[in-house]
């Protein structure tokens, strides 16, 4: 009985120690996971609304208004021009969206909104400068409604 009584209290001493050191190993190898170069798949970006809003303000009016986009190629403006009108053109569907978007936004949701922002910009451009149009074979363009993101692509 007393021997029983020995091992088990030298089992119950040296269990925690075990687990313990069963532990360390297992944390080990799980940051060994973490040492490899990360993939665009295993990269989840983040953003706050303001950021993201702050980004498309600066970016979107330069991009749409380069020398080689629909813009100015098939209007008769300048880029200064076109991103001057372009940049309030784009604040008014930024505030037209802004209730909808969320607070953080991941990729798919950054990209989802950036196309709504994006194709707000461009009715509004083409609606409001249509007496400034160039007939030009590559600029009659018609509309099409299936590039818009469905809203299923964006998770609130």
């Amino acid at each position: 009985m007393r021997t029983t009584a020995t091992l088990l209290t030298n089992l119950l001493l040296c269990l925690p120690l075990c687990l313990w050191a069963l532990d360390k190993d297992q944390e080990k190898s799980k940051s060994k996971n973490y040492t490899e170069i990360p993939t665009p798949a295993m990269i989840e970006s983040i953003s706050s609304k303001k950021s993201w809003v702050d980004n498309v303000e600066k970016t979107l009016p330069t991009l749409l208004c380069d020398k080689n986009q629909y813009f100015v190629q098939c209007f008769q403006v300048t880029e200064n021009e076109c991103v001057d009108f372009t940049k309030l053109l784009v604040r008014a569907c930024l505030n037209n969206v802004s209730l909808a978007l969320p607070q953080q936004m991941n990729n798919q949701q950054g990209e989802y909104w950036g196309q709504m922002v994006g194709r707000c910009t461009y009715d509004l451009y083409t609606k409001y400068m249509q007496e400034k149009k160039r007939q030009t074979p590559n600029c009659n363009v018609t509309s099409k409604n299936d590039d818009l993101p469905k809203p299923s692509q964006a998770l609130p």
